[in-house]
């Protein structure tokens, strides 16, 4: 069995901040003002996307996660407002459960962390340590001014914590 690919499930924290999202199409939440941000959700489960050699897609994974849910998932059943991140080799993407279907989010991946590199190269200890790495790294052609026009920076480094 390869092992080029995990997938990973997020499901929404209980309590009543993540009421208003719980169980609504991601047209409803967006409509309302409010957006699919990283701090509202648990990670409830990772599993292979290369199983027996065949690679797994979101469809299969929703009805696995529906009809034949693994002993070690303690989620509920794979319903909408729920997150499915896909990481293959080194691509990384986020989709939304919606209605009919999945919907990607890529500021889902965002999370809550900007880092700007104010050193040239942007390498191996120049930028925080997480378990995935950083999901995007922008490289700037000169050492630019940072959004907030505080100080100058050679790259942006996007990074979650997934």
């Amino acid at each position: 069995m390869s092992n080029d690919g995990v997938f990973l499930i997020y499901q929404l924290k209980d309590g009543g901040e993540t009421r208003d999202l719980r169980f609504e199409p991601l047209e409803r939440i967006k409509a309302a003002g409010l957006a699919v941000e990283r701090g509202n959700y648990n990670h409830v489960y990772t599993g292979p996307l290369d199983i027996r050699d065949r690679l797994i897609n979101l469809n299969q994974i929703y009805n696995i996660f529906n009809n034949n849910r693994p002993e070690d998932f303690t989620g509920h059943s794979l319903s909408i407002s729920d997150i499915v991140v896909l990481q293959w080799r080194d691509k990384i993407t986020s989709h939304y459960v919606d209605r009919f279907g999945f919907t990607e989010v890529p500021e889902f991946l965002e999370g809550p962390y900007k880092y700007y590199s104010t050193q040239r190269p942007v390498d191996i200890g120049t930028f925080p340590k997480t378990e995935s790495g950083p999901v995007q790294i922008v490289n700037f052609d000169k050492h630019d001014w940072t959004e907030n026009a505080t100080f100058r920076a050679w790259a942006i480094l996007r990074i979650t914590c997934l």
